[in-house]
């Protein structure tokens, strides 16, 4: 049974009553809080609308529907104008004249392509334009999850930004603590220079993450079709954090149920119709083709004449390319349902190794809420009152602080890896799951303020 590939409008329509094209904000700038659902749906209804190679690929669709309409016709009928059995070195005036062949001839010509040939034809570039519609469609997922991608990127160097402040924070209050010390008496120099250096330091990691942030937001842009430069705002916020850890997905046996709907599988599918359109072709290439031939002459002095023809190929002289033809189109159809067969394979491996992912991301952000992060802050509260109290070296405190940002650091990854792992489990599948990030809108439980 033929697979109906959706129509492009359909697909457009859907992804937007999905809910990807909330209003936009064009005043976000790196300096101002953003939601990051707002920025996904406005970002991905932007690259519907903008993106370059979408535009493209829609363009590709609608010639292949062109050439299937054009499949219907028949050949171009010919028509020949001419003189016909004028004698050579005659006198001027007596060219038309002089021999009763001579005439003034206007002739029309029509070739018939053989029987079944058309319908072939015109099945072939239907099922080369349904293929090319298949691409389109899985182009339009594929961009949505890179746009999704690119954005967890901006988020994440956003988080880093944001976990350097707070470790500047209490590195400052370290150095202060350290300067007392020093001043009382009870604190070395060298302390209080290691913890004004640390403090410096730091302003190189935020140099590197900055444009690490610039570059995402350049990359991100580009997918949405908008200047490269736009601004985009601040992503990192705790709580924010939490619900990208808490994104609806349908369970992994859902999404593999939807197999026969993926993307992939739909441009397999559609490989295997076209092949099977080619080879129906290549069966019609040992019939006949025609061609009906006619002419009118006008004589000077002499009866006008007329004359109709018929001729007909002998394709059956050519047998052994007419086998050749049909026994690589056997091939063709055997290799597209070999590569469907594959491409559903792929499909659940990519979906099993994506919700994996999926899995992962949220069990180490739980982790890291739950555990890691209290106990971090934990020790590093105590390190800090101790050596305020002459009872640690500033060294303790100084690898309590940075583990406390590493730890942080880790687990905002973990979070934006949730929406990596679910632009690639929307990538696989087709699945409109972005948009359900798009609508997400409370968070499932209270996050861990670090």
């Amino acid at each position: 049974m033929r697979q109906r590939v959706p129509g492009i409008s359909a697909i457009l329509i859907f992804l937007w009553m999905s809910g990807l094209a909330p209003c936009r904000a064009d005043g976000d700038d790196a300096g101002s809080a953003a939601n990051w659902r707002d920025t996904l749906g406005a970002g991905i209804a932007d690259a519907l609308a903008a993106n370059p190679d979408i535009a493209a690929m829609a363009h590709t669709v609608e010639a292949a529907r062109q050439r299937a309409l054009q499949a219907k016709s028949l050949p171009a009928p010919e028509i020949e104008l001419g003189l016909r059995d004028v004698p050579a070195g005659a006198p001027h005036q007596a060219l038309l004249s002089r021999d009763d062949f001579t005439m003034q001839m206007f002739g029309v010509r029509q070739a018939l392509p053989a029987r079944g040939r058309r319908v072939s034809e015109r099945g072939l570039a239907a099922a080369e334009a349904d293929e090319a519609e298949a691409e389109h469609l899985r182009h339009v997922s594929e961009v949505a999850a890179d746009v999704a991608s690119a954005l967890a990127d901006v988020g994440e160097a956003d988080a880093g930004l944001a976990a350097l402040g707070r470790a500047r924070g209490r590195l400052e209050d370290a150095a202060a603590i350290a300067r007392q010390l020093y001043a009382a008496g009870s604190g070395t120099q060298a302390e209080a220079l290691r913890a004004g250096l640390d403090a410096a330091a730091l302003e190189d990691r935020a140099l590197a993450l900055g444009g690490a942030r610039r570059a995402a937001m350049a990359r991100f842009n580009s997918l949405c079709g908008r200047p490269v430069n736009r601004s985009v705002g601040r992503l990192a916020d705790a709580a924010e954090l939490d619900q990208l850890s808490t994104l609806p997905v349908p369970p992994l046996a859902d999404l593999l149920a939807r197999a026969t709907q993926s993307p992939d599988v739909l441009v397999a599918a559609a490989g295997v119709r076209r092949a099977e359109a080619s080879r129906r072709l290549a069966g019609v290439a040992g019939r006949p083709e025609w061609m009906l031939d006619g002419y009118y002459g006008r004589r000077q002095r002499f009866e006008d004449m007329f004359g109709i023809s018929v001729s007909i190929s002998l394709p059956a002289l050519r047998g052994g390319k007419i086998a050749a033809g049909r026994a690589a189109a056997e091939a063709e159809v055997a290799a597209a349902a070999d590569a469907a067969r594959g491409a559903e394979r792929v499909l659940r491996l990519d979906v099993e190794r994506a919700y994996a992912n999926l899995d992962q991301a949220r069990a180490r952000w739980a982790l890291y809420q739950r555990s890691i992060l209290p106990q971090a802050e934990a020790a590093f509260a105590s390190t800090r009152a101790a050596y305020a109290g002459g009872r640690m070296d500033f060294a303790g405190v100084e690898r309590a602080a940075s583990d406390l940002y590493l730890y942080q650091l880790e687990a905002a990854g973990r979070a934006w890896d949730v929406l990596r792992a679910v632009a690639d489990l929307q990538r696989s599948t087709g699945v409109a799951l972005l948009a359900n990030a798009a609508a997400a809108r409370e968070p499932s439980h209270a996050p861990h303020q670090p």
